[in-house]
């Protein structure tokens, strides 16, 4: 466990971009299949006027949300290492 924690130290950076990566991945996929049911979308065509007309708002959300993932993982690496 001491070298997992020793290595997670060393890439800290890596591995926050990783995890943010993938939490914004899911989090846009779970917001479109969302937004694509409750809206009752049956049309792409409908789907991509409303998305073109809100990308702004939707791009910085998910930068939002990235931006505390990555903080969070870089926080949360050293003082899981200092509790082991």
């Amino acid at each position: 466990m001491k070298r997992l924690f020793a290595w997670l130290r060393e890439h800290k950076s890596g591995v926050a971009v990783a995890v943010a990566l993938f939490a914004v991945w899911r989090l846009a996929r779970l917001a479109l299949a969302s937004t694509w049911v409750l809206a009752g979308w049956d049309d792409v065509l409908g789907a991509g006027d409303w998305a073109l007309e809100r990308w702004p708002l939707v791009a910085a959300v998910l930068v939002a949300v990235f931006i505390v993932v990555f903080l969070t993982v870089r926080a949360v690496i050293p003082w899981l290492d200092r509790r082991t």
